[in-house]
């Protein structure tokens, strides 16, 4: 009876590793994407999720614009934003599987008056 018990406990903390194994590996997907200023990009293809980061104190918000990139309708323009250095955010969107996506950086003054400046743009596939 005890030899039972010991074998369900092990292959109970097997399966348990695995699903901490595979849960990582999702995490390990990230495409870190280059050409952005003033903050830092991250790319989640499993979940269609974008990782920003505010590098810089300059009084800029540090955001991104997410959108298929054929589609002009700039009601489909999903937007993911932060503001603070160091200041992180992530931000899942859902795709259709294999189409290019388009990833625009920009900032704004946190007082929102000023026009968006444009700080990178990268295209990655859902």
């Amino acid at each position: 009876m005890r030899h039972r018990t010991i074998a369900r406990a092990t292959v109970a903390l097997g399966a348990a590793a695995g699903l901490a194994l595979t849960a990582g590996v999702g995490l390990a997907q990230a495409q870190s994407l280059p050409g952005f200023f003033h903050g830092t990009v991250s790319w989640y293809r499993n979940g269609d999720t974008v990782v920003i980061k505010d590098t810089k104190a300059d009084g800029w918000a540090f955001g991104v614009w997410v959108s298929e990139d054929n589609d002009p309708d700039p009601d489909h323009i999903r937007k993911c934003i932060t503001s603070g250095v160091g200041r992180e955010k992530a931000c899942s969107f859902d795709f259709r599987e294999g189409v290019p996506v388009r990833i625009r950086a920009y900032g704004h003054k946190k007082n929102g008056e000023s026009t968006p400046v444009v700080w990178g743009a990268y295209t990655v596939k859902a």
